[in-house]
């Protein structure tokens, strides 16, 4: 049998995504172990190709079906799911390996930012015109609240000193120092 180095990289990304500081407080024992199985599985060929519709009804899917992997009395946290997946997601796109395999700069332009108290804190600063709920729960997070985080992101990035991506705003906004 060939090694497949791939399946343990995409393996160790699950393992560092779904861990005790994402998901904290998010739901009970089984919970962390039960999503790494789930990312660990996750066919990542089947985002090759994909513009933005078919990513986001890709993306909703999966996030169901993680929904109901998690212990029963987590199952309507959509927002722990969401998290997680886009953590993946950009995380598998950071690895080179993964990210040439699977194309997944095709999907860059799609990806979520991860959404946190940290990083929707830094959103709401740059949000002057109050599109923006002013508080934050990852447990209350729905899908449509979770998109007018990810429309605001959009704008954020683009008119930027550094105009990228979405997904990418987290590394301006990750422990940010004091300037």
């Amino acid at each position: 049998m060939k090694f497949n180095a791939n399946k343990f990289r995409q393996r160790r990304i699950a393992i560092l995504c779904a861990n005790a500081s994402s998901l904290r407080s998010q739901g009970p024992s089984g919970m962390i172990n039960n999503t790494q199985k789930f990312l660990v599985g996750v066919g990542l060929q089947k985002f090759q190709g994909l513009d933005a519709e078919g990513f986001n009804l890709k993306l909703d899917n999966l996030t169901r079906q993680l929904m109901k992997q998690f212990p029963a009395t987590a199952r309507k946290n959509w927002g722990a799911a969401r998290k997680v997946l886009n953590l993946f997601l950009r995380d598998a796109l950071y690895d080179q390996h993964l990210c040439e395999q699977y194309h997944l700069h095709e999907i860059e332009p799609h990806l979520e930012l991860p959404l946190d108290g940290n990083v929707t804190k830094e959103l709401r600063k740059r949000d002057k015109n109050g599109e923006l709920p002013r508080r934050f729960k990852i447990k209350a997070l729905t899908s449509n609240t979770s998109k007018r985080y990810q429309d605001f992101a959009n704008k954020v990035a683009n008119r930027g000193k550094y105009p990228c991506p979405r997904v990418h705003l987290d590394l301006l906004f990750w422990r940010r120092e004091k300037q």
